[in-house]
């Protein structure tokens, strides 16, 4: 009983950690703009954090996840 305890801690934990480096490589990927095709990904301005500097569009709209490392 106490193993199947421990064992779905272990499974509780490991889902938890895939959450977490899902939102990470999300967040740290180049993500495209829906709304301009143009822009080659949303880049950050530092008077304006949620609008991107290439399109002018806001964050929201930059949901099309790259991998660059294909």
């Amino acid at each position: 009983m106490v193993s199947s305890q421990m064992e779905k801690d272990e499974l509780k934990r490991l889902g938890q950690e895939e959450t977490e480096m899902k939102k990470i490589e999300f967040l740290t990927s180049r993500r495209l703009c829906t709304m301009d095709g143009d822009c080659s990904g949303f880049t950050y301005d530092s008077n304006q954090p949620s609008i991107c500097r290439e399109c002018g569009f806001s964050v929201v709209y930059h949901t099309i996840v790259v991998d660059d490392d294909i």
